[in-house]
């Protein structure tokens, strides 16, 4: 595990595994999990959501110079996380 910023924890893959991270809620939202899916391209594949009946939650957003993020909902309102980072550009 690795400090990722204030109230942010990264926890690093091994051999090929499921990574993820750790962050502080604001005060008044209760704990919950988001599910992220590693992809080559955002905005492709949040124009084939869309198509399919999702709907943005939040476009996609630079976390560092090297990852960004967006979330969307199904069709029956689960949210899901979606990563893109440059091992996955290259």
């Amino acid at each position: 595990m690795s400090d990722a910023g204030p109230g942010y924890t990264t926890v690093e893959a091994v051999d090929g595994g499921l990574g993820g991270g750790i962050m502080q809620t604001r005060e008044g939202v209760p704990p919950y999990v988001t599910v992220y899916v590693r992809t080559a391209d955002l905005d492709a594949k949040l124009a084939e959501i869309q198509r399919l009946g999702g709907t943005v939650v939040v476009p996609p957003t630079p976390i560092s110079d090297t990852m960004s993020f967006a979330l969307f909902s199904d069709p029956g309102g689960a949210v899901v996380g979606l990563l893109q980072t440059a091992e996955v550009r290259s």
